[in-house]
């Protein structure tokens, strides 16, 4: 009724570590404003946390958290309007992902290797929204 365009990933894209813990990637789009939500590994991430992107092609991405600390394990990435960051989200629409790595509480990194399947899903999810 508001006229707000709200769009949101069915599921969450899940990776798993060497070390069996897993995180959730879920996608939003809301009047022109993605987010990228990693999500539940449940431990602490700093505010404006660093979360490094490899591509399977060798180019990296490093990108600033928006989110508050937290103990959830959530990090929270914002494109679009004033946040900026098309050249970004281009490149997460198009390049495939290899591996994340999270800079969390004291620097405790968190790395997560996406496999062909996951790293395909999340190019195409991000496309549809």
């Amino acid at each position: 009724m508001t006229g707000e365009v709200h769009r949101m990933s069915k599921n969450k894209i899940i990776i798993t570590d060497k070390t069996k813990k897993s995180v959730g990637v879920i996608f939003q789009f809301v009047e022109g404003i993605v987010s990228i939500d990693v999500v539940g590994d449940g431990n602490c991430i700093d505010a404006e946390a660093k979360i490094f992107f490899l591509f399977t092609d060798g180019t990296r991405m490093n990108l600033e958290a928006d989110n508050k600390f937290n103990c959830e394990g959530d990090a929270s990435f914002y494109f679009g309007l004033d946040f900026g960051r098309h050249e970004e989200i281009r490149l997460l629409r198009t390049k495939l992902i290899e591996t994340i790595r999270i800079y969390g509480y004291q620097n405790k990194v968190y790395q997560y290797d996406f496999p062909v399947k996951e790293a395909n899903l999340f190019k195409d999810t991000l496309g549809c929204i």
